[in-house]
């Protein structure tokens, strides 16, 4: 299969090798409509290493999302969420190089309203990185949930950052940070 999947529709109980779910226009664009329909269930995505820079799954620009049962392994991001509405039950990240599950605001992909459930994210080797990572660049992040999370030997567990924005309205419920 392809490296990268580009496109709505819905990836159920596949391996992959890096994913990137975005709209198919060419490039980051401000102002394009929204994906909608984006499902990913049961799927784990496999990197090279912690260091490598790349996102083990990239899910930008979408609206009202669905990421269920989800595993990563290595990167320096594990799941990356830029979008409106969604919501992720079961993450299982393992040995990131920056964090297991970053929700961010950018100029082209608002990030608003974003649950996540049952996150466990954790360190393999030396090179990795953090837990869970909100942040917004040129576009606030708002209403952001996490629950029922576990975050262990990471360098650290939850960072909420925004240089020129802002971040307003995360929620964080019963969860752990060894």
């Amino acid at each position: 299969g392809s490296d990268f999947i580009t496109g709505g529709g819905t990836v159920t109980n596949g391996m992959l090798v890096f994913m990137a779910l975005t709209p198919t226009y060419a490039g980051q664009q401000i102002d394009h409509p929204q994906l909608q329909g984006i499902n990913i269930i049961n799927v784990s995505a496999l990197g090279s290493s912690a260091t490598n820079g790349m996102h083990a799954i990239l899910v930008e620009n979408v609206y009202n999302f669905k990421a269920i049962n989800v595993s990563t392994y290595f990167c320096s991001h594990g799941l990356a969420l830029k979008g409106v509405g969604g919501q992720v039950e079961g993450l299982y990240a393992h040995g990131h190089g920056s964090d297991g599950l970053i929700i961010k605001g950018d100029t082209y992909a608002y990030a608003m309203g974003v649950s996540a459930n049952n996150i466990y994210v954790t360190s393999i080797g030396s090179y990795d990185g953090g837990g869970i990572s909100v942040s917004s660049i040129s576009s606030d992040n708002y209403f952001s949930k996490i629950t029922n999370f576990h975050i262990e030997n990471t360098k650290f567990g939850v960072y909420a950052s925004s240089p020129s924005s802002r971040v307003d309205g995360l929620m964080l419920n019963n969860g752990s940070i060894v």
